[in-house]
């Protein structure tokens, strides 16, 4: 039975993956990534025939618009290496998605999940700056030169990525913690520029063990327009919230999401 049609006779089904979606594109638009780590576990629970092809065709256009907006910031050479490791990552992921029954896949996308939040959030556990002479304020200390992700960490988070966004829609955290230190405009930009890239190599994997469908296209299709609504109300959140707010907000929800979708796994 096609998806759409099953979420339609569902509408609390459809109101609650349309909210996850909206949500997702409203932090992604804000920090970069978000909107799979966010919305992939709510999918996989009600509707897993939208994981991954229907959640990777959904996201396209909000890739698309946001590595444009920002595009003098992209990082051209950090997103040559990251795909380095992001083509042999996707092969691996879409060998999982074709050998792997439903419960299963589940169960790999709680993990994927929860190793996202817990390196998302050792990754923001920085060292507390040495301490000024007396007299000295903030302002006196020298402004560290941030330095460019090494290109093996940049190929490894570009694998991480290939085997997450393959298997779940999830390819956001290693790029976004590879990219920490860099702005917030070279972030979106780079990892949208790197998504789009990512996302169709994933859909083309995907294809080839025969995982794309007219129906699983369609489900992607039906999710455009929440994209949509969450991205423009990205603009506003963006000019007022607090990046790291916003970035703990939204590791909390996956967090308790990937709980949920465990739970549900192991009692399918």
């Amino acid at each position: 039975m096609e998806w759409a049609g099953e979420l339609g006779a569902d509408p609390v089904a459809l109101l609650v993956c349309g909210l996850a979606v909206t949500l997702g594109a409203l932090v992604q638009g804000v920090l970069g990534f978000g909107l799979a780590l966010l919305a992939v576990p709510v999918l996989a629970w009600l509707a897993p025939q939208t994981v991954p092809v229907g959640i990777l065709v959904a996201v396209m256009p909000l890739l698309v618009v946001s590595a444009l907006r920002e595009r003098a910031h992209l990082d051209l050479r950090g997103m040559g290496w990251a795909l380095v490791g992001r083509l042999p990552g996707g092969a691996a992921g879409a060998l999982a998605v074709a050998v792997l029954p439903v419960p299963g896949l589940q169960l790999l996308v709680a993990a994927t999940v929860g190793l996202a939040v817990v390196a998302a959030v050792l990754a923001d556990r920085r060292p507390r700056p040495a301490e000024l002479p007396p007299g000295r304020s903030a302002a006196d200390a020298p402004t560290p030169t941030p330095r460019p992700p090494r290109r093996t960490t940049l190929a490894l988070a570009g694998a991480l990525s290939g085997i997450g966004g393959t298997t779940s829609g999830i390819g956001g955290p290693p790029m976004a913690i590879a990219f920490r230190n860099s702005g917030g405009p070279a972030i979106r930009s780079t990892l949208a520029a790197f998504f789009i890239v990512g996302a169709l190599l994933s859909i083309g994997s995907l294809a080839v063990v025969g995982e794309v469908t007219g129906p699983k296209l369609l489900a992607g299709t039906t999710l455009v327009p929440f994209v949509g609504v969450g991205y423009l109300c990205s603009g506003w959140l963006r000019r007022r919230a607090r990046p790291h707010v916003v970035r703990t907000a939204v590791l909390g929800l996956s967090g308790a999401s990937a709980v949920l979708l465990l739970v549900a796994a192991l009692r399918g």
